[in-house]
């Protein structure tokens, strides 16, 4: 599998272009150009039928006695590519769309994010196969400095927008819109984060608000100080008198494992045990977790804080990230929050004794891993026309380089349509 870093696409696309002077753009020009460029084959890839980012969902509710019926899609939703339902042999019947202008009395149509069917029933539940919103990248590796004193974070890498927790108030950086907002909580608390709402849990209820502070739905009770997001799945779990409860906001609560989706399978914690089940194995990771003052699950990592040191473990298996997060000489700190979308290119937010809080960007980009070089040829040479234009420089033959990759990646895909998925990172799915 090939890995190439958002520098390396960089420095061999300022290379490719023969810029002289690259500080004349600025590393924000040159993300959002990457951004640009790979928006573009997200999109190619996709319309040219590669199901590389395809996703399934199911909704096991089917027929319904009400006349119209409606599915919520999920957060990252962007492009259907199939909706049908589940035949008695396992195969998928598509279901045809309903035009968009006239009465329509059978198929769906797709409305503010739902699929709103018209006489709806089904023989089998209601399955659905979609594109995912593109990911792209945000900020240098680097990281920078978070001013204020607070002491408990959460984080969105989805929006890109970070959640702080002090003493009295909560504080929402949205780094995507550019806002900074802040409001009073009394007392003390926890929090989390899911699907766009903070959940901030007192020992006597819950308060849901959204990005913008907004108070969106309550929940009263007793609860102990103990909450966390599990990640791609809406919601996240408190603990009710010792008891692990699932909690999404608008919604009842029901009585859950405390378990974190993590890779294709999930973590469960009972007592001090951490176990990890897909479909095909059930394995002991209470090792991992071993006199952990805290600890961080963001798949596919784990952040284990150990008296006021940091281990990271990349798939259950200790990694060498941990120096990049303590940064300068002997510096030490703790890791508060990390991306909880299953995004990359982010980072965490990490709590330097010496020098505060701290975003901090140092995955490797594993949304362009792709096992064929003529992937990153592309990037490459799209990203050296966008700088040698965005300079004014004749772009000379560049463009006639571009196309010929482009229209070489793009032919490539009907050669292996019944093969094995050539995609073989986290990312990567194979439908049958």
């Amino acid at each position: 599998m090939i890995i190439r870093r958002t520098s390396e696409v960089i420095r061999l696309a300022t290379a490719m272009s023969q810029i002289q002077n690259s500080d004349a753009l600025s590393y924000k020009d040159k993300i959002d150009m990457l951004n640009q460029s790979y928006l573009r084959l997200y999109s190619d890839l996709n319309n040219n039928g590669d199901l590389y980012y395809v996703k399934e969902i199911a909704f096991e509710e089917y027929n319904s006695q009400e006349k119209e019926h409606k599915f919520k899609l999920p957060n990252d939703f962007w492009k259907l590519d199939l909706v049908g339902y589940r035949g008695t042999m396992g195969d998928i019947v598509p279901i045809e769309r309903a035009p968009n202008t006239t009465q329509y009395f059978s198929g769906y149509r797709l409305i503010n994010n739902e699929l709103v069917f018209s006489n709806y029933f089904l023989p089998g539940p209601l399955v659905v196969r979609y594109i995912p919103q593109p990911q792209t990248l945000t900020f240098p590796r680097n990281g920078y400095k978070i001013s204020g004193p607070d002491i408990q974070a959460a984080y969105d890498s989805l929006n890109d927008v970070i959640i702080l927790g002090g003493l009295g108030d909560i504080t929402v950086i949205d780094n995507h819109n550019g806002a900074r907002r802040n409001t009073a909580v009394e007392g003390v608390f926890v929090l989390a984060v899911s699907a766009g709402i903070i959940y901030v849990v007192q020992e006597t209820g819950i308060l849901c608000f959204d990005f913008e502070l907004n108070l969106v739905s309550s929940f009263e009770g007793t609860f102990d100080l103990y909450a966390h997001s599990i990640g791609w799945e809406e919601g996240v779990i408190v603990s009710v008198s010792g008891t692990p409860m699932r909690y999404v906001s608008g919604s009842e609560p029901k009585e859950s494992e405390d378990y974190w989706n993590f890779l294709d399978g999930m973590i469960v914690k009972t007592g001090h045990s951490f176990i990890y089940s897909d479909n095909e194995e059930a394995r002991d990771i209470s090792d991992i977790f071993q006199s952990a003052d805290s600890f961080v699950i963001a798949d596919p990592y784990i952040y284990i804080n150990q008296s006021g040191t940091v281990k990271v473990y990349d798939e259950f298996l200790p990694s060498d990230m941990a120096p990049a997060l303590v940064g300068r000489g002997s510096r030490k700190g703790l890791v508060l929050a990390a991306e909880v979308n299953n995004e990359s290119g982010y980072g965490v937010i990490f709590r330097d004794f010496y020098s505060g809080l701290n975003m901090i960007g140092y995955a490797a980009d594993t949304v362009l891993n792709y096992p064929q070089n003529i992937f990153f040829d592309w990037l490459i040479t799209d990203l050296a026309v966008k700088f040698r234009i965005a300079l004014d420089i004749p772009t000379g033959e560049l463009p006639a380089l571009e196309a010929d990759y482009h229209d070489t990646l793009m032919r490539g895909l009907s050669r292996d349509a019944y093969q094995t998925a050539r995609i073989n990172n986290r990312y990567g799915r194979a439908f049958i």
